[in-house]
């Protein structure tokens, strides 16, 4: 009986001796390390985060593509994926506030909001004339749809990757530098798009263009939903029919993260044309920041060269 026990005890010692040995024992090669991990709330600046961080780092994307970030519904799933991530880069100013329900689930990590050095816009500023015409209470959040403000989150990204990982800052500040290029040349080569179509009136789905429309020279003079989620009632629509009466808008935009069901009647009623802008992407044709800023510039520019057909 002895001799049996000693044998049980020897196997279970190696198994143990075995399962320890597999994180790296002495004299064997250790493991390579983990790459640090962080996340993004929503695909532009996840794509930004992913630009910078290249391959030394996981970048995981919170939101789902097609998803808006207004009307998400938090799932154990979007935890588990964050696990172990030091940084949850968010927009803030009510757009993805959601973070705060599970950011204290993350042992080391911190949630940090990328609009140091944006020039932040009121809710409601640009909008001309129509009622109820502001989304958010305080600041609209929507500030990486300007190409300039792009380049500010970036910067403030890569100091805050080179504080989780020192050792490649290097690394991450050559691949800052090559992807603000891209986003340089990006930004002429939209202003070269929409510069025959400066001061032109814009009716859009919601506040989403604001910074766009300020940084190529467009007015926004109204917004199909009053809030993100929340039908107009007639009263705002007959507001909205006098704002495109006195402008003579001619076509309307949407978001596929949003249903327009609620106007299509509208539209149809009043002879407008709907074309689509998305402000958020990572769907197809739209699976980078700069091919999602193209699309929105190529979708406006026919759509207003149609109105004025």
């Amino acid at each position: 009986m002895r001799k049996i026990l000693a044998g049980v005890f020897s196997g279970l010692f190696l198994v143990l001796a075995l399962t320890i040995c597999s994180g790296g024992c002495q004299g064997e090669p250790p493991r390579s390390a983990e790459k640090p991990k962080v996340a993004a709330t929503i695909f532009p600046l996840y794509d930004i985060v992913r630009n910078i961080a290249g391959d030394k780092m996981e970048v995981v994307l919170i939101l789902p593509p097609g998803a808006s970030p207004h009307t998400i519904e938090l799932t154990p799933q979007h935890v588990r994926r964050l696990e172990n991530s030091r940084l949850v880069f968010r927009i803030g100013h009510g757009l993805d506030d959601w973070t705060g329900r599970f950011t204290e689930f993350l042992e080391d990590g911190k949630a940090v909001i990328v609009d140091e050095g944006v020039e932040l816009v009121s809710a409601g500023e640009e909008q001309h004339g129509q009622e109820d015409g502001h989304a958010h209470n305080g600041v609209n959040p929507h500030y990486w749809l300007s190409v300039k403000n792009a380049q500010i989150i970036a910067d403030h990204v890569l100091e805050k990757l080179i504080e989780v990982d020192a050792q490649n800052e290097q690394t991450y500040r050559n691949q800052a530098a090559l992807y603000k290029d891209r986003l340089q040349h990006l930004e002429l080569e939209l202003k070269q798009q929409l510069e025959p179509f400066q001061g032109e009136e814009l009716i859009t789905f919601h506040d989403s263009w604001v910074y766009y429309a300020r940084e190529f020279d467009l007015v926004i003079v109204g917004n199909i939903e009053p809030f993100p989620g929340r039908q107009p009632t007639p009263r705002y629509l007959a507001s909205l029919q006098e704002q495109i009466r006195r402008y003579d808008i001619r076509v309307l935009f949407s978001e596929p993260q949003l249903s327009s069901e609620s106007v299509e009647a509208f539209v149809a009623d009043l002879g407008l044309e709907l074309y689509v802008l998305d402000p958020i992407g990572g769907v197809a044709g739209r699976e980078s920041y700069i091919d999602l800023m193209k699309y929105n510039t190529n979708t406006i520019v026919e759509a207003l060269s149609h109105g004025r057909e």
